[in-house]
């Protein structure tokens, strides 16, 4: 208890220091010794992880709030209608597939998109601010996919032959806290918008900004 209460006080905010300087600096020509690139406090960073981690009321409001917005779980919509779920290659009375989604597609929303769009709300209660990165599954989901149904049709496949490399399917992922840092820069005229980067902790990698988030 007494780790968290220190962290907790560690990222109180406190009275910026002015130091002084003047404002006009900058214009005059003055050298200061401020970056054009600001880091996130890691101090309130982790002061916020720890309250949102430890505090009861915040965990109670937490499980209302997911439970609001992701009880139904995640849905596709396509021309303002919400897809139902279909069969593979499933069609109409016209004969034109039906609009949907298969079984497989909506397990892979279950099991990767919705813990993803948890983390994205819980980051944005906590911070304001949420990194996302995407990688590549070991396996395309479309492969074992592909083998189901064929064991359920009783399919045993044709002659075999070179296949075509798979594209890579990519999901989301929100990075563990510890892995990453968030800074923010001043940009636009007069600097009065701000652009996010991200550097990665991994040894070496701390100076060099992650481009591919």
């Amino acid at each position: 208890m007494t780790d968290v209460k220190r962290s907790r006080d560690g990222g109180r905010r406190r009275d910026a220091k002015h130091g002084g300087k003047s404002l006009l600096a900058p214009t005059l020509g003055v050298h200061t010794s401020e970056l054009g690139e600001h880091r996130l406090n890691l101090k309130q960073v982790y002061a916020l992880e720890a309250m949102w981690q430890t505090h009861p009321a915040v965990q109670a409001a937490r499980t209302v709030l997911h439970s609001q917005l992701l009880s139904g779980g995640l849905k596709l919509v396509r021309d303002g209608e919400a897809l139902k779920e279909v069969k593979f290659g499933e069609t109409d009375g016209s004969g034109a597939r039906k609009k949907g989604v298969t079984r497989d597609w909506a397990q892979h929303l279950e099991d990767y998109w919705l813990p993803f769009a948890r983390e994205v709300v819980d980051c944005f209660l906590k911070w304001g601010v949420c990194p996302v990165v995407l990688d590549v599954l070991d396996e395309d989901p479309a492969i074992e996919a592909i083998r189901k149904l064929k064991r359920e049709v009783g399919v045993d496949g044709a002659a075999k032959r070179k296949a075509p490399p798979a594209a890579a399917v990519l999901v989301p992922y929100v990075p563990q806290l510890g892995t990453y840092e968030i800074a923010w820069q001043t940009t636009g005229k007069y600097g009065y918008t701000r652009r996010y980067v991200m550097y990665n902790n991994s040894p070496g990698q701390a100076t060099r900004i992650d481009e591919e988030v």
